[in-house]
């Protein structure tokens, strides 16, 4: 990681021992030079993706992006992210008043050995080698942080960052816009983590770097890179080899589970219902059971989802 002695944390920094900012915070307003350079490398959010762990993107859908094969999706649009961005500043904020770190706004960095190794962090701390992540969530994901954890794809982030910038610790901080509640996590540097990400990345960017189709990731992305690497010539026929056999029965004998498993399903929904009889909502344990109109308002369905309603202690 560097002899970390040899920065001075109390002041803004613009390098590490391991890694050099590569876009000023003023750069970094500027949308599109900082989608540029994105596309350089690999960044934080891109590090569950390629571990296929990412809620978002799969790692085929990534590959096309980074490759160009695809334009990038805007989600800047989705409610969601527009809360996250602009309550950013909020749970920065809130952080530093429950612990007493100050924190500062910085830019886009990059491993000097390997530059297509980036790294955008939310916040830096001062006097600390170390970072801020900042989140927001609904009630409803609640689950995910419990006992001290964090989501899947957020470690991968912030092990990413450490990795980039040569850290031994990080903060995420997370609010939860329906609730209020507010969540701190100190996460350590996972060395042994680390060390596969890096490999798994490093295999990840030779693809892109070389324009190798990537490995089948079971994604429906993936399905569709096939269908536009291969296309569909109508009227055409060929003969299968006998893994193709293999195959066919493998999918209809895993439709057939599924089939049972949606029976399964709707027999515990309507036990469900007959427990909640005229009640719109209804809490069993962490979990909150409501009555939901479909997709088209024609009649109300079931529905089921998990809900912590416990407050938890600063890093706890």
């Amino acid at each position: 990681m560097g002899n970390m002695g040899n920065i001075d944390y109390t002041k803004e920094i613009t390098r590490t021992e391991i890694a050099v900012q590569s876009l000023s915070q003023s750069d970094m307003d500027n949308r599109s030079a900082w989608l540029a350079e994105r596309r350089k490398g690999i960044g934080g959010s891109d590090a569950a993706a390629i571990l296929r762990v990412s809620p978002w993107k799969s790692y085929a859908a990534l590959w096309a992006e980074k490759t160009g094969v695809w334009k990038e999706r805007d989600i800047s649009r989705s409610s969601s992210v527009r809360f996250g961005v602009e309550n950013e500043d909020k749970v920065a904020q809130i952080f530093s008043e429950k612990t007493g770190l100050q924190v500062y706004q910085t830019g886009h960095f990059h491993r000097i050995d390997a530059p297509w190794m980036q790294a955008s962090p939310d916040r830096l701390i001062f006097g600390e080698a170390a970072g801020l992540e900042c989140k927001t969530t609904s009630s409803a994901y609640a689950y995910e942080w419990g006992e001290g954890d964090i989501p899947d794809a957020y470690f991968c982030q912030i092990q990413w960052y450490m990795m980039v910038m040569g850290f031994p610790v990080w903060y995420i901080a997370c609010l939860f816009r329906d609730t209020g509640r507010f969540i701190c996590r100190r996460i350590e540097r996972n060395d042994a983590f680390i060390a596969f990400m890096e490999k798994e990345a490093s295999r990840f960017w030779g693809l892109v770097s070389t324009g190798t189709f990537p490995p089948n990731d079971g994604s429906l992305d993936y399905a569709k890179l096939l269908q536009e690497e291969f296309g569909c010539e109508a009227g055409s026929a060929k003969p299968l080899d006998k893994s193709a056999v293999k195959l066919c029965e493998t999918i209809l004998s895993i439709e057939d589970e599924i089939g049972k498993l949606k029976i399964r399903r709707q027999e515990a929904m309507n036990k469900l219902a007959i427990k909640m009889k005229n009640a719109e909502t209804g809490y069993a344990g962490r979990f909150l059971v409501k009555w939901k109109p479909n997709a088209r308002g024609q009649y109300k369905v079931l529905t089921v989802s998990r809900q912590d309603f416990e407050q938890q202690e600063l890093f706890h």
